[in-house]
């Protein structure tokens, strides 16, 4: 093969590449074959826009005698075909958790009528019928289910209180357990992560969803995440034993930080780097910086007045390096008037040094007092 005729082929290759890709990543996942009745469908088509496509699917919550399975469509042309009521063969289906997607190279077939169990009314939702907040279920339920859940437990274990996203997401893990079995971790942020916690204690929390994180599933919190305490006699036949607190001595996050989380003294010496910028509102973007005006997370657009300010200050004759926002800057320097412009940077550095008392978590600085 020459030279010229090898790059031609590379050429033509590369101009099939994205198609070539997506073939192979849907070879690369696992596929599933099923028979199962149609407990419940989507009323009209679901679309959204991916880039410059528009996408259209419905959803199916299915059902054989052992497995109650949620299905999403994206085959527009199989709508009317696909009747509550009927039994079907769904082949090549792609798994996506405990959710399975019909895509363009799986296939649905009518087939012969199939034992179905007795499944109650909530566990046949489709995902446009849930609550926001998700349904009520176990522990047990909540962590298999695709859908978000509300759920009432009893404190087994308490996680050290972290924070992540340099800085600007508090995170704070629970061990909660039910009647329905052992105790699963939930995963809190923001306010409900910096509440007061207690063993033994019972607590409702809502809009959790399950999701593997560090190869551990758990039930993560939204930004539709509610959480509140009831009475502890809420779960009287409910005991916690060592199993339920033992087995997430390994997990990382309960674990206790190698540095201090009790105040220390500290001298912020110099700052490295101030930002003001603009961010977005959307509680569930949680201030995220904006990119060409627009969120980089839910792509719209922020008011000119949304605003914040990120610092690198360096501690203890600089030999440590935090970022801090503008609640942990405003703790350590007072008001900052952030339409300021470069005075911003003058109002900071003519305070320097500055003697606060504060608490370090993986590397973040919170909780500060100037002294």
């Amino acid at each position: 093969m020459t030279r010229a005729s090898f790059w031609w082929k590379k050429g033509k290759h590369a101009s099939l590449g994205l198609e070539e890709q997506r073939k192979i990543e849907m070879a690369a996942q696992e596929k599933r074959t099923v028979t199962m009745k149609v407990l419940n469908k989507s009323k009209e088509l679901i679309t959204y826009t991916s880039g410059a496509t528009q996408m259209a699917y419905f959803n199916l919550v299915c059902a054989r005698e052992d497995e109650l399975l949620h299905i999403r469509v994206y085959q527009r042309h199989k709508f009317t075909m696909v009747r509550v009521g009927m039994t079907y063969k769904f082949s090549s289906l792609v798994k996506k958790g405990d959710t399975c997607w019909c895509v363009s190279g799986s296939s649905i077939a009518y087939a012969a009528p199939v034992e179905v169990g007795c499944y109650p009314a909530h566990k046949t939702l489709l995902p446009e019928e849930e609550p926001a907040t998700g349904c009520k279920r176990s522990l047990q339920d909540a962590i298999t289910s695709p859908q978000k859940s509300t759920i009432v437990g009893k404190i087994a274990k308490v996680s050290p209180l972290t924070f992540r996203r340099d800085g600007t997401l508090a995170v704070r893990s629970l061990a909660l357990k039910d009647a329905s079995g052992p105790a699963v971790k939930v995963t809190l942020f923001e306010k409900f992560a910096t509440d007061t916690y207690n063993p033994e204690a019972v607590i409702e929390v809502s809009g959790v969803y399950q999701k593997t994180y560090n190869n551990r599933v758990q039930l993560t919190a939204t930004s539709s995440t509610t959480c509140q305490f009831l009475a502890n006699t809420s779960l009287p036949d409910v005991v916690i034993d060592d199993a339920d607190i033992i087995k997430f001595n390994e997990d990382p996050d309960f674990k206790v930080n190698d540095e201090t989380t009790s105040a220390q003294a500290l001298t912020v010496d110099s700052i490295l780097d101030v930002d003001v910028y603009k961010c977005c509102t959307n509680t569930g973007c949680r201030k995220k910086k904006l990119v060409d005006g627009r969120c980089p997370v839910c792509h719209n657009n922020a008011s000119a007045d949304t605003i914040r300010l990120k610092v690198e200050v360096l501690v203890d004759e600089d030999t440590r390096q935090f970022t801090i926002f503008e609640k942990e800057v405003c703790a350590i320097f007072g008001l900052i008037d952030l339409t300021a412009g470069d005075d911003v940077v003058t109002n900071l550095v003519c305070q320097l040094p500055v003697q606060v008392k504060g608490k370090i978590s993986r590397g973040n600085l919170y909780d500060i007092v100037k002294e």
